[in-house]
């Protein structure tokens, strides 16, 4: 039989055994609580996910912005007519393609309008308790040979209790991106065109497609309009090539020839000749 001491001596030990117990499920209740559904404060998985908003947003913005003959925010002279919403390239006798910086800009733009649609303010971290504030997104594009290189300051802070995280200034690169190339090719098309208003150099077109190449698909729109359908099959966004459209109109009339009712083109033959005749001072 056990003597009084000892089953104190055993009630005790009992007891500091349930205490340790207890405090061990305590400790990792907490650590579960706070890793519950993925929403660790590890600065990697965020960022990656940040990431993956911005390559998808990015892609996002090259199909819109190629449909849209580079443009996010159509300029005031584009064509709109027959369900058809692009810039013109070529306006009697003026070459209006913008420039690789115009067209980086756009991308930027279209990120910084339609990015937290994917991040959706983080309401997968919100309902776990965390308080998550986005402040602007400031984004610049870089179109290079073959890429497109994507530089976001995404400027985030992310609390729960004392934890407080701040990502930024995120670099994401787009491979297999031949924008470079087909803004070049466009270019070199329009540069052939100035010397050619009214009119178009079919074997031009085709011949430089095939050196780029590019698939050139031509559809009049109304006389004199054309709808140039570029397609490259080398861009593959979605499982569908990169297709990237404007439109061109061909006048009758020069700067000899003014037109009557084209305000645009009568601005730009002023503009020209001003320039002539400060370069011959």
């Amino acid at each position: 039989m056990f003597k009084r001491g000892q089953i104190v001596y055993f009630v005790l030990f009992a007891f500091v055994i349930l205490i340790a117990a207890g405090l061990v499920f305590y400790i990792y209740g907490q650590n579960r609580n706070e890793n519950l559904g993925g929403a660790s404060l590890d600065r990697q998985p965020i960022e990656l996910f940040i990431k993956s908003c911005i390559k998808r947003t990015g892609e996002e913005a090259i199909i819109f912005i190629s449909e849209h003959g580079g443009y996010y925010t159509l300029p005031a002279n584009h064509y709109n007519k027959f369900g058809f919403d692009v810039p013109y390239y070529f306006y009697h006798n003026v070459v209006l393609n913008p420039s690789k910086s115009e067209v980086e800009g756009q991308i930027s733009k279209y990120i910084e309008d339609n990015l937290n649609s994917c991040l959706r303010d983080f309401q997968d971290l919100k309902k776990y308790g965390y308080n998550i504030e986005i402040g602007k997104i400031q984004a610049k594009s870089m179109i290079i040979p073959n890429s497109l290189i994507l530089i976001l300051g995404v400027p985030i802070k992310i609390q729960k209790g004392e934890i407080l995280q701040i990502s930024e200034n995120m670099r994401v690169q787009l491979e297999n991106i031949n924008l470079d190339k087909i803004m070049n090719f466009n270019s070199l098309i329009m540069e052939i065109q100035v010397n050619r208003s009214s009119a178009i150099c079919l074997s031009c077109i085709i011949n430089h497609g095939v050196d780029f190449d590019l698939q050139i698909l031509l559809a009049q729109l109304e006389d004199n309009i054309l709808l140039f359908t570029i397609v490259d099959n080398t861009t593959i966004i979605n499982q569908q090539p990169l297709i990237f459209n404007f439109v061109s109109q061909y006048g009758n009339y020069s700067c000899t020839n003014l037109p009557s009712d084209d305000l645009t083109y009568v601005q730009y033959c002023a503009n020209e000749r001003i320039r002539n005749l400060i370069s011959n001072q």
